[in-house]
């Protein structure tokens, strides 16, 4: 799903261009450790709100922008994000992303 060569801003990146999937598999492999101090894993929902889709390159690739709500127990993380999609071959790669922190 993801170009191996993907690039992305995020705010883990603390402002840096990050190249490849290496920084992003720390954080999964991170993720499927962890639990809560019971030793429960912790429920979270995602919701995409107002998504927009751009499309370029006859339909070839696409922008899409959108805000992402993260439920985690009674806390909600915002998130604003765009991300920029090629189809290649028979399938959609994510070549580039961006995440920043939302309003609340």
């Amino acid at each position: 799903m993801c170009d191996e060569q993907l690039t992305c801003y995020e705010p883990e990146a603390k402002g840096h261009l990050l190249k490849g999937l290496d920084f992003h598999k720390y954080y999964f492999d991170l993720m499927q450790g962890q639990s809560d101090s019971a030793g429960k894993k912790e429920v979270r929902q995602t919701t995409m709100v107002a998504p927009n889709i751009t499309w370029m390159c006859n339909r070839q690739a696409a922008i899409v922008c959108f805000k992402r709500l993260v439920q985690a127990g009674v806390n909600t993380i915002v998130t604003e994000e765009s991300r920029v999609w090629e189809f290649v071959g028979s399938r959609w790669k994510l070549r580039h992303f961006h995440r920043s922190p939302g309003a609340s």
